[in-house]
């Protein structure tokens, strides 16, 4: 166990940019070099004629995050499955660009390939699996993505944000640390949460009865550490990987949010596929959204032990008095209902 989350922990920057072939989106003149490492050696060898074309991928995770280990592997599949013509040039840990901006590079064209997680930059109800108490467990969200809503809204996605949007895998259900305990929204009326940047997360605040300030997740360690913030909420992932144990002793099982995330390519790459390819493409992007859902799905147990072994507390609470007051989020965002309802009503 210790072994597999000190890959978690680590953050390993080396980067060797590799050329285009062909058509895909250029690089930003500034942008560092890229991952764009050869296929594996189990990957099958392409004709000897043939010139691999990097499609380039952009992401705001690590390369030993689960998300970005499964973008290499998807890389090594898609070389295979098109016997060699394509491969991903991976420009993780935001190194092409923040992510709401790769996010819009996608819609615009001039990027390949991102992680492309919310819409609400084009309309308010593609934020919506983001909101309060969307999901109650992990069985919800995967009787989810068997659904018809599921379907539809990743077409509304793609349809809306000028895509062409794969689908979506989860990282987790966001924890609130803290060095007190904070179980009812009354307790939690004088605590300062720091609260990620990207709308709709904000809201979280109004439904855990705080008072929320967003920060970008870099400088959050700081501000723990210094007392600016009583406490902050992010998935078992984030808590492990910044270290966020060192500075709060006790972790408060809100799970108030399933942080998800998507992949998207542009329009712009996905008319140039023929049918062989396009299917190649969905075998690979599909490996990452199986990936990251097993990956975070299955390590829960795991990651609470390490926590433990931290000297952390893990506090159960009971989540009621929160989940009924999660329709306060309407008010803020009041498209967020329809969507909302019918995933409530996915059975499982």
């Amino acid at each position: 166990m210790k072994k597999k989350l000190a890959l978690i922990l680590a953050a390993v920057m080396t980067f060797s940019l590799a050329g285009c072939a062909a058509a895909p989106a250029a690089a930003p003149a500034a942008a560092p070099a890229a991952s764009a490492e050869a296929p594996a050696a189990s990957a099958e060898a392409p004709a000897a004629n043939v010139e691999t074309t990097y499609l380039n991928f952009a992401h705001n995770r690590s390369e030993e995050d689960p998300f970005g280990i499964a973008v290499k592997e998807a890389s090594d599949i898609l070389y295979e499955k098109t016997g060699g013509k394509y491969a991903f040039q991976i420009y993780p840990s935001g190194t092409y660009a923040a992510l709401s901006d790769a996010m819009e590079a996608v819609s615009a064209g001039t990027l390949d390939f991102a992680w492309y997680d919310t819409g609400m930059n084009y309309a308010e109800r593609l934020g919506v699996l983001l909101a309060p108490f969307c999901f109650e467990s992990y069985d919800h969200w995967l009787a989810f993505k068997q659904s018809d809503v599921y379907k539809d809204f990743v077409q509304d996605m793609s349809d809306t944000c000028g895509v062409h949007h794969f689908g979506y895998f989860t990282f987790g259900f966001r924890m609130t640390t803290g060095n007190e305990v904070w179980t009812t929204p009354e307790e939690f009326a004088p605590v300062k949460l720091r609260m990620a940047v990207q709308p709709p997360y904000p809201a979280a605040a109004v439904i855990l009865g705080c008072t929320g300030e967003p920060l970008d997740v870099n400088e959050v360690y700081t501000a723990l550490q210094t007392g600016v913030f009583d406490g902050q909420e992010n998935p078992y992932a984030d808590i492990i990987s910044r270290k966020f144990y060192e500075v709060q002793h006790y972790i408060i099982k809100t799970e108030h949010i399933l942080s998800v995330g998507g992949v998207a390519c542009s329009n712009n790459i996905w008319d140039t596929f023929d049918d062989e390819t396009k299917a190649a493409v969905n075998e690979a992007v599909e490996h990452i959204l199986d990936y990251v859902d097993n990956d975070t799905i299955n390590n829960v147990a795991e990651q609470e032990a390490f926590l433990t072994e931290q000297g952390c507390e893990i506090v159960e609470i009971d989540k009621t008095p929160f989940q009924e007051r999660a329709p306060l989020v309407f008010d803020m965002y009041p498209e967020f209902e329809d969507y909302y309802t019918r995933i409530q009503a996915v059975e499982h």
